[in-house]
């Protein structure tokens, strides 16, 4: 009968930490979880107190070489709306 407690105590044991360390992972990979800001609130602006930079006139302009860009390939991976959270998602990737 000691065997069997002590099994269950061990075992509870190991699924507290395992909870534990699997929900402490959660922080890293979510650092703003109780946020409640959206992405699509304006962000507010910091205020600063230096003085505005002031423009200067170079004395030659120069030319930045052109170089021929391709096109990206977008290649959509999952999307999809959830209306109930008003939220719409996509996961692609982007290739040259």
């Amino acid at each position: 009968m000691k065997l069997k407690t002590i099994r269950s105590a061990v075992s509870t044991v190991a699924a507290a930490s395992m909870l534990a360390i699997s929900l402490g992972g959660c922080a890293l990979l979510y650092p703003n979880w109780e946020t409640t800001a959206n992405p699509s609130d304006p962000a507010t602006a910091p205020s600063s107190s230096s003085p505005a930079p002031v423009d200067t006139a170079s004395a030659t302009p120069s030319a930045s070489p052109s170089a021929a860009k391709a096109k990206a390939q977008i290649t959509f991976v999952d999307s999809g709306v959830d209306a109930a959270a008003g939220v719409i998602y996509a996961v692609a990737s982007v290739s040259n």
